[in-house]
């Protein structure tokens, strides 16, 4: 991924990232290659999705049927990514007649903007369609404009996920330009969806042994070609082993982006964009804000918490008490641990606290209730343990 990691932030055609893309997985010298391709259900990123069939899906996955190879396709409004795909798409690549051979699987994650240039002017987010003129993206306008549709509420979630709250950002002028918002909304928004498949990757075990890149960048929707900016690429190695999960690209703050042209041709940069680093354990991080909560002081006596001795059973009753009394430090907790699904973290980690957030700490943990049958009496029993004796 050297070729493409030297062209972080850079404007390219669509045609030069998927060729780029085919290189380095052909210079892996791994024969097994599988893909994901995740964008937006609107209709102007088919011209991109169809430069990727070409260029990359029909040159290297294997063949579904007679002259038919095609990546694993998630699309949503606003490139939301979905809570274990790449899990089924890990699967359905996984070879049946040479089980244990290696593969990569390469995760495309693309937003999109409309970009205009008219007079050496540039503008984002609007261009004509069909006659009049459009949003690209109208959900991510959606998202910046407090929308109470739906799918705003998961968007809205992941935007203030990790205690940044970035949509306050995208609507402050102060923060960022506002005829640049519609750009950063969507390169901040591939980024956060990356981390979304890299998160849901690190939590389970593949069937073959994988070799994860996840590739995140913006479709620059235009009245000509289109064109596409590349963000950043995680890299997740379980072929062996157990090395660093790596990341290099741009960070998630919409305000630090850096916006310029050279020559015509777009590029945005932050502080961070050149500097290797490690990917984040999400679920340490969860029990690292737990701690930061406030506790409600533990019973001296454990049966004054209806506990009596039988360790799930134990569980799930202190589970409904802690619902009502500490739900987010509670669910912090069973993140860190394992017992709340990955998919919860976006939700627990909201930057605005209240109704909203306990909510959502609620649901997790009658979520983890209905695993609690699934676990060793000795796990439950430190997790009892672990939940009652958390500091005040």
């Amino acid at each position: 991924m050297d070729h493409i990691i030297s062209r972080l932030g850079r404007e390219q055609a669509l045609a030069d990232v998927c060729r780029e893309l085919k290189f380095a997985v052909q210079s892996s010298g791994t024969s097994r290659v599988g893909a994901l391709y995740l964008s937006c259900c609107d209709e102007a990123v088919q011209e991109a999705a169809e430069v990727f069939q070409r260029s990359f899906a029909d040159e290297l996955l294997p063949r579904l049927k007679h002259a038919r190879r095609a990546p694993f396709r998630l699309a949503s409004l606003g490139a939301r990514y979905e809570f274990g795909a790449v899990r089924v798409a890990e699967a359905n690549f996984s070879s049946a007649d040479a089980p244990g051979a290696s593969k990569i699987l390469l995760v495309k994650v693309n937003s999109h903007v409309a970009m205009e240039r008219a007079g050496g002017n540039v503008r984002f987010g609007r261009m004509a369609r069909y006659g009049g003129e459009s949003l690209f993206c109208g959900a991510l306008y959606a998202l910046r404009s407090a929308s109470s549709l739906p799918f705003v509420e998961d968007l809205a979630a992941l935007f203030r996920s990790e205690g940044l709250d970035r949509l306050a950002l995208l609507n402050d002028p102060e923060a960022v330009d506002p005829g640049l918002s519609p750009l950063l909304a969507a390169v901040c928004n591939a980024r956060l969806q990356a981390r979304s498949v890299a998160m849901d990757i690190q939590d389970f075990e593949p069937r073959s042994p994988t070799l994860y890149q996840i590739v995140h960048g913006v479709t620059l929707n235009q009245p000509g070609p289109d064109s596409e900016l590349i963000g950043g690429v995680y890299t997740i190695d379980r072929t062996g082993g157990r090395a660093p999960d790596r990341y290099q690209g741009l960070g998630d703050d919409p305000a630090a982006y850096r916006v310029t042209f050279d020559q015509g041709r777009l590029f945005v940069t932050d502080d961070e964009v050149l500097r290797p680093r490690e990917a984040r354990d999400h679920r340490q991080l969860a029990l690292e804000r737990a701690g930061a909560c406030s506790w409600p002081a533990a019973p001296e006596d454990p049966r004054r918490a209806g506990l009596r001795g039988e360790p799930r059973a134990d569980l799930r009753a202190l589970l409904l008490l802690l619902m009502e009394c500490a739900p987010l430090p509670a669910a912090l907790v069973l993140l860190g641990e394992g017992l709340v699904e990955i998919r919860h973290a976006h939700r627990l980690t909201q930057s605005a606290r209240g109704k909203e957030v306990d909510a959502a700490a609620c649901a997790a943990l009658e979520d983890a209730r209905r695993h609690v049958d699934q676990l060793e009496p000795q796990t439950a029993r430190r997790l009892v343990e672990l939940l009652i004796r958390r500091p005040t």
